[in-house]
């Protein structure tokens, strides 16, 4: 577990930390990791509130919204790693 927080606390103090999540399933076992690591409230909130998440449905960005997740989701156009890539560039040329 101190593998995953010392991993995490890299990852969301990146510039710009992007998630993808593939699936409603994927998102389980995300937000089951994530509560796992619960025992740090503040470093639950800044993975929450500051992580871009790229979905791969409309379907599975309306299920991750049922948990309240606070950062931004963005879902592909069309589901395939060009999706994604385009999802991710037009994020990026808006900052």
């Amino acid at each position: 577990q101190e593998f995953c927080k010392v991993a995490w606390s890299k990852f969301i103090n990146k510039p710009h930390a992007i998630l993808l999540i593939t699936s409603a399933a994927s998102w389980d076992v995300f937000n089951a990791g994530l509560k796992a690591l619960k025992s740090n409230d503040i470093f639950s909130k800044t993975i929450m509130s500051s992580v871009t998440t790229v979905v791969m449905s409309q379907r599975i960005a309306d299920y991750i919204k049922q948990f309240n997740w606070a950062g931004q989701i963005l879902v592909v156009s069309t589901q395939s790693n060009e999706g994604i890539m385009e999802a991710i560039d037009t994020h990026l040329n808006k900052i």
